[in-house]
């Protein structure tokens, strides 16, 4: 939020959001709760796009048997 702006319960509800998308917690269960009915539409709107940093720790799970 900016400086200049007052806290307000829509910039709440996408900040939780967006932490407990930092915090990798399953989308439904998110969704249950803030309330959505539809739990595909709680990351699709709301929450910030994880960082390259926190993607990082899925790729290096990747492995390739060549």
């Amino acid at each position: 939020m900016k400086s200049n702006q007052r806290p307000t319960s829509y910039g709440f509800r996408h900040t939780f959001i967006d932490e407990m998308k930092k915090l990798d917690v399953s989308e439904h269960i998110v969704a249950q709760l803030v309330g959505h009915s539809n739990p595909n539409i709680t990351y699709g709107r709301y929450g910030k796009d994880v960082q390259v940093k926190a993607l990082l720790q899925y790729l290096e799970k990747i492995e390739y048997d060549i």
